[in-house]
């Protein structure tokens, strides 16, 4: 399953008063998220993705994601249990007159579609069902 979410930044948008958006994401794992900076940004927009209050993109370094006509992934296999979960963009825009927006893709798959050396906890829940059965 494809979820894709479109973070609109206004001018003049600061570090310090980004603006966030908050995002549903299905039960499954999340395989894989794919940011798209358009042309233009000039590295004056920033993004993050959140979970809670904790940055999980970018992971250190500066905390932000910016760039000019580019295409960011990254591959997590993060498993949403619940029916449902949800993550916040957070933006900043540093540009006096033009609006900025990135796209964000996540890319969402069962959890039994996924290879178990992938997931350990895939492997511990297989193995529970094989002794269940014994």
């Amino acid at each position: 399953m494809l979820f894709v979410y479109k973070l609109t930044i206004p001018p003049k948008t600061t570090k310090e008063n980004f603006v966030k958006m908050r995002v549903e994401i299905p039960k499954g794992v999340i395989q894989k998220v794919i940011i798209t900076i358009p042309f233009g940004h000039m590295a004056k927009a920033g993004l993050q993705i959140r979970y809670g209050e904790h940055i999980i993109l970018p992971f250190g370094g500066e905390n932000w994601i910016y760039g000019n006509n580019e295409i960011v992934e990254d591959v997590w296999y993060w498993e949403i249990e619940k029916d449902k979960d949800y993550f916040t963009l957070c933006g900043y825009n540093e540009s006096l007159y033009n609006e900025h927006s990135f796209i964000v893709r996540f890319i969402i798959m069962p959890i039994e579609v996924i290879p178990p050396e992938i997931m350990p906890r895939k492997i511990s829940k297989v193995i529970e069902e094989l002794l269940e059965k014994k």
